[in-house]
């Protein structure tokens, strides 16, 4: 019988995921101190959909409020998450503190909603807007780690706009702060460092306010046990400013990416990626009818629409950082995230024409990003 990873979703784009496991190749559990005892250095294996480490989706919902008149007032965008990790007590932590940090913000969501209630003119209404939304950054065995805005429209003259990020240990499922993953002897003070010369050449070109130095400063000589104003990529670590806090609100959010080679006096190998093989493979889109079920050893399925086409994308090689996203002009977010896929492993969409339209595909191939929308 055909092994399957299944990545439900309703229309309300709830997820749940159930995992699989590969009869010819079983997974390996990670041990307690697998963190610890992985050199950063290290060379591991390629995985597939039976055996791969993690696999994250954090869908969005929306939620109007409706004025008497049937006006949309308000509109309240927030997410789920669902996660597959071999260890289930640590996948339960990590969706448990997730899902805090997204329920903090119904009641201001709904302050927003009641807001727009009193506020509310038939003439030239804008719909006002609570947004919460985080996109997984890095996915692999020692880390997931998110980075996302949390923008709030209220008849201004434009949205406010915060940064919110998220990063866990996939070890101890314990939330990740700047104190705990600096080595022993390292200092906040050499991170700020890293970043201010991050930021030195935006300085140059007026980007930044004129104190902009004191303002990063500052945000390193705080308690580092509850910093959280980063996140991990791929490549490496991302302190981030949003919007006023040290540059105008035209400037957007700015980032400042310190690579990993930079930070290995200074990380815990804990959280220093591993090295995998190079990848060399591609992945194929084709009808659900025209492909033989016997092709695949394990496949995740996507179900966004129970009455839409199937779909396959199967792979040829080893992939890498596989995301599948959906994109339109209100929605930018991710539907599957997984590190790893091989020969033999398949995903399954089913989707209406316009959903699928909206999807796109993109992973790791050599030493190149391969992105390609599912429609192509």
């Amino acid at each position: 019988m055909k092994k399957f990873l299944y990545f439900i979703m309703a229309v309300s784009l709830l997820v749940s995921f159930t995992g699989c496991k590969k009869s010819k190749v079983p997974p390996t559990e990670p041990s307690e101190n697998a963190g610890s005892n992985n050199s950063p250095t290290q060379t591991v294996p390629d995985a597939g959909i039976a055996n791969l480490s993690v696999a994250v989706s954090v869908p969005t919902t929306t939620e109007e409020t409706l004025h008497e008149d049937d006006t949309v007032l308000c509109r309240y965008t927030y997410q789920n998450i669902s996660l597959v990790l071999h260890k289930p007590d640590v996948a339960d932590k990590v969706i448990l503190d997730f899902l805090n940090r997204v329920d903090t913000t119904r009641e201001l969501a709904e302050a927003t909603a009641e807001l727009a209630r009193t506020n509310y003119k038939p003439e030239n209404w804008v719909p006002y807007l609570y947004h919460i939304a985080y996109s997984p950054t890095r996915v692999d065995e020692k880390v997931l780690s998110f980075f996302g805005n949390n923008v709030v429209f209220s008849g201004a003259g434009h949205p406010e706009r915060t940064c919110v990020s998220a990063s866990y240990d996939l070890v101890t499922g314990d939330v990740l702060t700047l104190a705990s993953i600096m080595q022993k002897d390292a200092t906040a003070e050499q991170f700020c460092n890293l970043v201010l010369n991050g930021l030195a050449e935006m300085a140059q070109g007026n980007y930044l306010y004129g104190n902009y130095k004191q303002t990063v400063t500052q945000r390193f000589t705080q308690d580092p046990t509850h910093d959280e104003a980063w996140y991990f990529t791929q490549t490496g670590m991302c302190f981030y400013f949003a919007p006023y806090e040290i540059a105008p609100y035209s400037s957007g959010v700015i980032t400042v990416e310190i690579p990993y080679e930079n930070l290995r006096d200074l990380l815990h190998e804990d959280y220093l990626p591993l090295i995998r093989n190079t990848p060399s493979g591609e992945a194929k889109v084709t009808s659900f009818a025209d492909i033989s079920m016997d092709k695949f050893s394990d496949i995740a399925e996507i179900v966004l629409d129970k009455e839409g086409k199937m779909y396959m994308i199967h792979t040829v090689g080893n992939l890498q950082d596989i995301r599948i996203q959906f994109l339109d002009a209100n929605n930018n977010y991710t539907v599957f995230a997984a590190d790893a896929l091989a020969s033999g492993d398949g995903i399954m969409v089913q989707a209406s024409d316009e959903q699928f339209k909206n999807l796109k595909l993109s992973y790791k191939s050599g030493k190149e990003i391969i992105s390609i929308p599912l429609s192509k």
